[in-house]
């Protein structure tokens, strides 16, 4: 590694001959906590998908890695000779990537257990998240596609495990209910009665459950990805386990509540969604590479936190980047762009073992139309480069 004053200088020459340098924030750190390098870290600045960190951060420590979601299947009245003599009740979970396949078991595993028909209705249990399907701070053109239609009975996945490309879905509960009930009748099993979205009777019986993947496969998702439905369910479910509200609102309190118990200072972040779609969402460079630290060291989640990070040239939203001998597979790192900003945050490993340093690049220009993307990355990947030495 080049020493502290190389770093620090290398960064500022870098900087100064940057198109969008006057825009940028950067902050480096040793394992150690010594500061290698500050341009303007304490600048408020967008964290674009960046603030999916503070997610997953959130995610893992509240929940733990292995920890899974689940999608029920209940009986509201008994079954006798194949028929069910009540309602067939689909209770969602928030799994964060429920898909066609899934749904198709659950259907499967109710004609197994002899439901061949159903006298009454299908009912369809969302009461779990509150009831927009949009986070309310978004901005128009980030809303209405499947892909960000968030609800405890999402679809996220077709059958094929690819993401959905059906056009505007304005109340995913209704889809989810219209695809099962499909489901079901390729199983052979007939519903008499109609479909409604209802909280679940007392006294259903159970018949079918399905976990989601664990969380530190659903934040690696997230990451490497960049999926903002992913990044929000998982701020709802942190509102359920934390106040008992499955809201963005109560999500982002559960959101502070995990971060601190990691031991971090808030005081400079101010993020209202999981996403880092809103336009007001702001940190600091300094505040990222705290919590990229608090994270990586961490015991319980620090391995699943930095495996969940795109690395250079291999995965993610990084695998067309930083290829070159110096940087390949030694960035891991997220990525995030808006209009205005620009972000890379995480570690880069040091040659000898050395732990690895973190580092925080956000370039921020509130006041253009539209950042040069292009230098923005450039910049970053320069200033990885000079840290992987």
């Amino acid at each position: 590694m080049a020493g502290r004053v190389d770093i620090a200088a290398r960064i500022a020459g870098a900087v100064a001959a940057s198109p969008v340098g006057d825009a940028a924030s950067i902050v480096v750190r040793d394992a150690a906590g010594a500061t290698l390098a500050d341009v303007r870290g304490l600048r408020s600045v967008a964290p674009a998908s960046n603030a999916k960190l503070l997610t997953a951060a959130a995610a893992l420590a509240a929940f733990g890695p292995e920890y899974r979601f689940s999608t029920r299947l209940l009986a509201a009245g008994p079954v006798s000779d194949g028929h069910l003599a009540g309602d067939l009740v689909l209770v969602g979970g928030g799994d964060p990537a429920l898909d066609v396949d899934g749904l198709t078991r659950l259907a499967a595993t109710a004609r197994s257990r002899g439901i061949e028909v159903v006298d009454g209705r299908l009912l369809l249990d969302d009461t779990r998240f509150e009831q927009s399907p949009w986070v309310e701070s978004w901005p128009e053109r980030f809303r209405f596609d499947q892909a960000r239609a968030i609800g405890p009975l999402a679809i996220t996945q077709a059958a094929d495990g690819q993401r959905l490309a059906i056009g505007a879905v304005h109340d995913p509960t209704a889809h989810a209910g219209s695809v099962f009930r499909e489901l079901l009748a390729r199983e052979g099993v007939q519903l008499l009665g109609s479909t409604v979205e209802a909280a679940t009777p007392a006294g259903a019986a159970a018949v079918a459950e399905l976990p989601s993947g664990t969380v530190a496969e659903q934040v690696r998702y997230m990451l490497k990805h960049s999926n903002p439905t992913t990044a929000e369910v998982l701020v709802r479910q942190l509102g359920v386990a934390h106040g008992g509200v499955g809201s963005t609102e109560a999500g982002m309190r559960g959101v502070r509540a995990a971060l601190e118990g990691l031991g971090l200072d808030l005081h400079d972040i101010a993020v209202v969604d999981g996403s880092g779609l809103t336009p007001g969402d702001r940190v600091t460079a300094s505040s990222m590479v705290s919590l990229v630290d608090a994270a990586a060291r961490d015991p319980r989640i620090g391995a699943s936190f930095v495996d969940a990070l795109s690395i250079s040239g291999v995965d993610g939203t990084l695998r067309g980047r930083m290829s070159g001998p110096a940087t390949l597979g030694r960035v891991h790192a997220k990525t995030g762009t808006l209009q205005q900003a620009s972000a890379l945050t995480g570690l880069v490993d040091q040659a000898g073992g050395a732990p690895p340093l973190r580092f925080s690049v956000i370039v921020h220009d509130p006041d253009a139309p539209r950042l040069d993307i292009r230098a923005a990355r450039a910049l970053q990947d320069e200033v990885a480069g000079i840290l992987a030495g």
